[in-house]
């Protein structure tokens, strides 16, 4: 009976011991918790990651809009102290008796770095100004960013829109004189982009024709000016009108990539039809005034493209070292013998003035001065095609940036102002002459 006994006791036993352990889940339902606490995490985890990603974007994105903002503002910053100096210089610089040829414009850079320009750049430009070395004069200078302002002139070239007036025969005679020399023969040996084979006299009358209101040939009375826009697969007609920029110009027959690059730096649409001699640098178009202006049209010089090249770069050379043109004497008298003029200004004469010229700085093109031969102009065909005196019209193109060079903004600004423009639309009743007549942000 005792074992009886003692297996009952076992079986007592093994209940309790059962009753006393914890349930069990079913084998089915094990490792739920587990799986529902592991999507748990990395549900938390992504969305983390994509909040995190999400804040990283909206914080660039806004930093990007920012310098976006600060660039733009930055180049009308440019474009406003431009226009500041411009006033200075045509409504005091110009109208003072000592200051007539004075262009403070060509002193841009640096004023503009004053306040544009790097930090090294303003703390340099301040010491000038009599601030302590390393310091830079309150009020000077950005906090983000850099611009650079650059100023030319318009005047120094060849005004396209003058075929709508009474200009039209001596704005023919100075494209034909641009693309005069023989050394642009290859040109016009062979057909242009759009298969038209055309010659020198073709093509400066099919610029005229373009512009000029006539519906005539140019030069041949009678005949249409029919040159085939129409017939193109894009179809247009001649402007017949004043272009509103200079680039209406690349829709003229024969206008290609080859012709725009040798001659297309020398037209606008802006300004007077006679060309600034005072501002004017470029041979080619300083070639074309001597040939246009010559007393002799005959004249060896002039008949002769090497001799007439070489004048023009003496002439261009020399405006750059001391003998600007502020009258057309100056200029007819330094074409008509430049050993003579720049002999005067270094107080020699012959060989000696030629030599004491290149220690002078006027080496390069005048090597050989002594063998430049000169011309003698015409007063009245050279104020035909030429003038002196204050600048008409400034073409500032300001560059702005902000942001670190790994995502660099940059603006640009071009603008052209005409002094002689008026104003529609003065903030100031007094300042109704002069104005931007073109303007383009890139």
């Amino acid at each position: 009976m005792k074992w009886l006994i003692d297996r009952e006791a076992r079986k007592r036993a093994e209940v309790r011991d059962r009753e006393a352990r914890p349930k069990q889940a079913p084998f089915s339902e094990r490792g739920v918790a587990v799986i529902a606490v592991s999507v748990a995490i990395v549900m938390i985890a992504t969305m983390s990651v994509e909040f995190g990603t999400n804040t990283n974007i909206d914080t660039i994105a806004a930093a990007n809009a920012r310098d976006n903002v600060r660039t733009h503002f930055l180049a009308r910053s440019g474009m406003n102290l431009t226009q500041m100096m411009i006033r200075f210089q045509t409504d005091i610089l110009d109208k003072n008796e000592f200051t007539k040829g004075v262009q403070f414009a060509d002193y841009a850079p640096m004023f503009m770095a004053l306040f544009g320009g790097s930090p090294e750049e303003v703390q340099g430009y301040s010491a000038l100004l009599g601030a302590a070395q390393g310091e830079t004069i309150k009020g000077l200078g950005v906090s983000a960013g850099e611009f650079t302002v650059e100023i030319t002139t318009e005047d120094a070239k060849i005004n396209v829109n003058c075929a709508t007036g009474n200009d039209q025969k001596t704005l023919k005679a100075k494209i034909d004189s641009l693309i005069y020399f023989e050394a642009f023969d290859p040109l016009f040996a062979e057909p242009a982009a759009d298969g038209w084979q055309r010659t020198r006299d073709e093509q400066a009358t099919a610029i005229v024709d373009y512009i000029d209101p006539s519906n005539g040939r140019y030069g041949a009375p009678g005949a249409s000016e029919d040159y085939g826009y129409e017939s193109q697969s894009d179809k247009y007609k001649s402007k017949d009108y004043d272009i509103d920029t200079v680039l209406e110009l690349r829709q003229v027959r024969g206008v290609d990539d080859r012709f725009w690059t040798l001659f297309g730096d020398q037209f606008t649409a802006y300004g007077d039809c006679q060309v600034n001699l005072s501002a004017v640098r470029d041979v080619k178009l300083i070639a074309a005034i001597i040939s246009l202006s010559a007393q002799n049209d005959d004249d060896p010089v002039v008949r002769d493209p090497i001799k007439l090249w070489r004048l023009a770069t003496v002439v261009s050379e020399a405006a750059s070292f001391g003998l600007p043109f502020n009258e057309l004497k100056d200029f007819r008298d330094f074409v008509r013998n430049p050993l003579e003029a720049i002999g005067g200004m270094v107080g020699l004469g012959g060989d000696d003035a030629a030599q004491a010229a290149g220690a002078a700085g006027l080496g390069g093109a005048l090597d050989n001065l002594a063998d430049v031969e000169g011309v003698q102009l015409s007063d009245d065909k050279l104020k035909q095609v030429a003038r002196t005196g204050a600048r008409r019209t400034y073409r500032a193109e300001v560059t702005a940036h902000v942001g670190p060079k790994s995502r660099r903004f940059v603006k640009r600004m071009i603008g052209i102002w005409d002094a002689k423009t008026t104003n529609q639309n003065p903030r100031n009743p007094a300042d109704t002459e002069g104005t931007w007549v073109y303007w383009k942000e890139e």
